[in-house]
């Protein structure tokens, strides 16, 4: 209901818009279940000094009441509620700077009576960025496939950034569940009491915490995080996006090549690649200097990424998905074109760079996709 209650709009119920809200809490219950599963032996102890992992009731399927977690694991982490504790890795770092902002965006958006706005931003953060991105990027380091940021692989070091994306995971479920909760009362308070305890909170309900504010959540400095991991995004994107428009299945190790791009993009390449071998399900990852083989393009920036196409996809098929595409790219460059030559001295500065920085995408990626299409002639 609050989604709909935009100023001076009459509410008309819509069985429609239940579906869909209730699939959200679904995703939520989900959600939960994958961190309380995923964190099994681990809590933090209660600011009195009793370990809190015992308390509430297991959800269903998640098997029993979880044990306090190893001594290791609270050497790592502060008691009570954790929130000076340092991240170890970059997707932390990046959730917790959005935590920040979205929580930022609520207070705002509660002052101003905008309810609808406040259900938006919490949908799509709770969907989009803890839901789906965040629980993707935590499972290399869950399921131990990787270290922090491929820097090391000893087992300690396993262990540390394992526990640190243990307790962000369930740090930023439990907050998400207090910005929620107006919204959504009886599910988060059902949720929240089987988090809480991990975290050392002994409060006995979701109502006796307070309303998450920006000032909280401790987010300076983590840009450069933010900017790693919107790229690391737009690769995974873009590869799951060729997989899907070639009709690769999802289990089938693939190679992912990279060209061009600049310092940075070699830096991330080589910072995230278990993870992006983890995700994509890579069997390989190289870095070309000349011609790539026969393989479909995809564009992130000024890096160009390439997935070989010999024994996955039929050549013929692909050449007319490239006509087509390629078709679909000159047109909205044409559009983009046409744009700039009518604007005039009036139109503000911003609008025209704008335009003309999609006018330069549009170029790259209509170049990149020709030179693809010349490859398989």
């Amino acid at each position: 209901m609050t989604a709909l209650a935009g100023p001076g709009r009459d509410i008309k119920f819509d069985m429609a818009r239940c579906e869909g809200y209730k699939n959200f809490c679904n995703k939520l219950w989900n959600a939960t279940r994958f961190a309380l599963m995923n964190t099994e032996g681990f809590s933090l102890p209660s600011p009195a000094g009793r370990g809190a992992g015992g308390e509430g009731r297991p959800l269903a399927d998640t098997g029993s009441e979880n044990p306090p977690s190893s001594g290791a694991a609270r050497h790592l982490l502060p008691a009570g509620e954790g929130r000076n504790f340092s991240p170890a890795t970059d997707a932390e770092r990046w959730i917790l700077s959005r935590l920040a902002k979205v929580s930022a965006e609520a207070e705002q958006h509660f002052a101003d009576y905008r309810f609808d706005l406040l259900s938006q931003a919490l949908y799509e953060f709770a969907w989009n960025e803890f839901c789906d991105w965040f629980v993707e990027l935590a499972k290399p380091h869950l399921y131990g496939s990787t270290s922090a940021d491929d820097h090391s692989t000893e087992l300690t070091e396993v262990l540390k950034y394992s526990e640190s994306v243990k307790h962000t995971l369930l740090y930023v479920l439990e907050a998400l569940l207090r910005l929620l909760h107006p919204l959504i009362p009886f599910v988060t308070d059902e949720l929240w009491r089987h988090v809480a305890p991990k975290l050392g909170i002994d409060d006995t309900s979701i109502c006796a915490r307070r309303y998450p504010q920006a000032a909280d959540f401790d987010a300076d400095g983590y840009a450069d995080a933010e900017a790693d991991i919107e790229w690391f995004k737009a690769v995974v994107s873009a590869v799951r996006s060729i997989r899907s428009t070639l009709g690769i299945s999802p289990s089938k190790q693939i190679g992912l090549l990279f060209r061009s791009g600049d310092a940075t993009d070699a830096a991330r390449v080589a910072k995230f690649a278990s993870q992006l071998s983890f995700l994509l399900k890579l069997d390989r990852i190289e870095t070309l200097s000349g011609d790539p083989p026969a393989a479909a393009p995809a564009v992130v920036g000024d890096l160009q990424l390439f997935v070989p196409l010999d024994g996955l996809v039929d050549l013929d098929a692909e050449r007319v998905r490239l006509d087509k595409e390629i078709a679909k790219v000159a047109a909205e460059k044409e559009k983009s074109e046409a744009k700039l030559a009518k604007f005039g001295g009036n139109v503000p500065v911003n609008v025209v760079e704008q335009e003309r920085q999609r006018l330069a995408e549009w170029t790259a990626k209509l170049a990149a996709l020709q030179e693809q299409r010349a490859r398989l002639a």
